[in-house]
């Protein structure tokens, strides 16, 4: 962002903007992207790694999203905080670290998995760096997220659970 354009000594312009052409964007949903509650619990049954996005201590249990209002992460998730993955919340670490974390994590850098937090905000922190950085496109990400899971009849919850990288 500008904040990190102008800490780098990039260029800055002052005075009037320039009026941009008028352009058509036209969205297209890409489905392949996003997982629903239905396709977790088809994940879980298949192995497919569950990445949780969100700070170690609602991963684990110790506090509660008020928004959630359940402890804990989706059963046999791992732990990658989107706070470690972009530690000064601007900068996403390099290629490197991140192989590194995932390896503590015992998570191949290619192959299917899911990102998911609260609300699905930081879910899409962990959705990119997983796929833009780690260049895995095999990465969905769980839009409805944990605020949707404790709302599935039957979705159990695991608290206490320790496969994170901090």
């Amino acid at each position: 962002g500008q904040a990190g354009w102008v800490a780098a000594g990039q260029p800055v312009e002052t005075g009037p903007g320039r009026t941009p052409e008028p352009v058509t964007f036209t969205a297209r949903f890409r489905p392949e992207l996003v997982a629903s509650a239905a396709d977790v619990r088809a994940a879980q049954e298949a192995g497919v790694p569950l990445v949780d996005a969100r700070p170690k201590d609602q991963y684990t249990g110790k506090t509660t999203p008020p928004n959630v209002g359940v402890a804990g992460t989706i059963p046999g998730a791992v732990s990658l905080p989107h706070d470690v993955v972009v530690p000064d919340g601007a900068h996403p670490v390099g290629r490197t670290e991140l192989d590194r974390l995932l390896a503590k994590l015992n998570l191949e850098g290619q192959g299917e998995q899911i990102a998911f937090c609260n609300t699905g905000h930081w879910a899409s922190v962990g959705w990119f760096v997983l796929n833009k950085l780690g260049q895995n496109p095999d990465v969905r990400m769980y839009d409805g997220s944990m605020y949707e899971w404790a709302k599935v009849e039957g979705a159990p919850t695991e608290v206490g659970a320790e496969r994170t990288v901090n």
